[in-house]
C-alpha cells in the first residue's frame, strides 16, 4: 500500500512538473501584447494534469506494457507536450496535418475529417 502511494505521488508530480515546464517553456516563446504584458499560463488546474495521468495509465496496457516505459516519465512528457502546444489540440492537429501533406503528400485531414464523420453517425454512448 504504502508503495503504491509513493508511485501514485511521483506519478502526479511529474505531472504537474511536466505541465509547469512546458508552460513556462511556451511563455518564454509567446510575444508581448501590445500592452506589453505576455499572456498569463499561470493558472495550473486539474484537467491541464489529465493527459498525462491517463496516459500514465494506460502504459500498463498491451502494447504498451511491452516498451517498460515509467508511469511517472509518461506523465512528464505527455504534459509537458501537452502544455507546449499550449493546450490547443486544434493547433497540434492542424500542424501534423500540414507536415504530413508537405512530406508525403497525403491529405490526411480529408481522412480525418472522413472518421470524425463516421463516429458522429455511429455513436454508441445513445
Amino acid at each position: 500500500m504504502n508503495r503504491r502511494v509513493k508511485s501514485a505521488f511521483g506519478i502526479l508530480c511529474a505531472a504537474v512538473l511536466g505541465t509547469v515546464l512546458g508552460r513556462l517553456l511556451r511563455e518564454s516563446y509567446i510575444q508581448p501584447n501590445e500592452d506589453g504584458s505576455r499572456t498569463s499560463t499561470s493558472n495550473l488546474s486539474i484537467p491541464d494534469l489529465i493527459p498525462g495521468l491517463v496516459a500514465a495509465g494506460r502504459t500498463r496496457d498491451v502494447p504498451w506494457v511491452w516498451l517498460r516505459i515509467p508511469m511517472w516519465l509518461t506523465a512528464f512528457v505527455v504534459n509537458f507536450s501537452f502544455s507546449l502546444a499550449g493546450g490547443d489540440m486544434d493547433n497540434v492537429r492542424e500542424t501534423i496535418t500540414r507536415l504530413v501533406k508537405e512530406n508525403s503528400g497525403i491529405d490526411i485531414e480529408g481522412i480525418l475529417s472522413a472518421m470524425e464523420t463516421l463516429n458522429v453517425d455511429n455513436d454508441l454512448w445513445s
